[in-house]
């Protein structure tokens, strides 16, 4: 019960900083991606670098900026769910 009411408050934005740092690294990174598809399954990195050696295709671009909104959504929520700034300040 105090780990729950006292420690993981403290320890919360912590935790889904490090979450989300994760997700970004994990989600972009290439030669893991490589190594991890299968013929069923294709990763957005491999995809993506399929698409650009194949063809050019704007469709790579619509990506790169869903991408990048998708980065700043979860950004923007987690500073108004968490308050980042009050975290960094403590």
């Amino acid at each position: 019960m105090v780990f729950r009411r006292i420690t993981v408050p403290q320890i919360a934005p912590g935790l889904a900083a490090g979450a989300l740092f994760a997700f970004m690294v994990s989600f972009d990174n290439f030669p893991i991606s490589l190594w991890l598809a299968d013929a069923q399954h294709n990763p957005i990195p491999i995809l993506v670098f399929q698409r650009i050696a194949n063809v050019f295709d704007p469709s790579i671009a619509a990506i790169s900026t869903l991408m990048i909104v998708l980065s700043m959504g979860i950004v923007v929520a987690m500073e108004r769910a968490i308050g980042l700034r009050r975290a960094v300040s403590i």
